[in-house]
């Protein structure tokens, strides 16, 4: 723990380095490898850099008093959204078979949302595959076990970095 508290400051910056770098490489391989994200892949490259951005803001703000704690919080919070997010599209490419999946039906306000964006900044946000595919698999886990992981990381080191910051 101590070392944590020593270092509080900058694992705080390099989580969010880690956020936006973990867009940019998805942006990178949908890119070199023309893949088509789906509309729940393109929502998990929002939270990714909206924790990245709330980290951020936290470690710029660092020696305030309220901004920086709030940020973490955001932060843990869009943690736990990319935890439902990337669960559920898990679940979803795990049992194809016993669900609808995204881009079937009515949208929602999360398919909404992204293809609000995708006529934003099509290069971040423009969907267009099925959320139940796993087209990429990387040392046998599917980008989104992997978007998962970096959310349970994400939502641990933001809770430490929150109780380090309050001693």
């Amino acid at each position: 723990m101590q070392f944590l508290r020593g270092h509080a400051r900058a694992l705080t910056l390099l989580m969010a380095i880690g956020a936006f770098g973990l867009v940019a490489t998805a942006v990178t391989l949908t890119e070199l490898l023309s893949l088509a994200p789906c509309h729940l892949c393109i929502f998990q490259r929002v939270l990714h850099l909206a924790i990245g951005l709330a980290l951020f803001v936290a470690w710029i703000s660092w020696n305030g008093r309220w901004i920086p704690v709030v940020s973490m919080v955001k932060s843990i919070v869009f943690a736990l959204a990319g935890l439902a997010t990337a669960g559920y599209q898990v679940w979803l490419q795990w049992n194809p078979q016993t669900t609808f999946g995204c881009g079937v039906g009515q949208r929602d306000i999360i398919e909404r949302f992204v293809e609000w964006l995708g006529t934003l900044v099509p290069l971040l946000f423009m969907s267009g595959g099925l959320c139940e595919d796993d087209d990429l698999l990387i040392f046998g886990l599917s980008i989104a076990v992997w978007s998962l992981l970096a959310f349970i990381g994400f939502l641990i080191g933001g809770i430490s970095l929150l109780v380090a910051r309050s001693k």
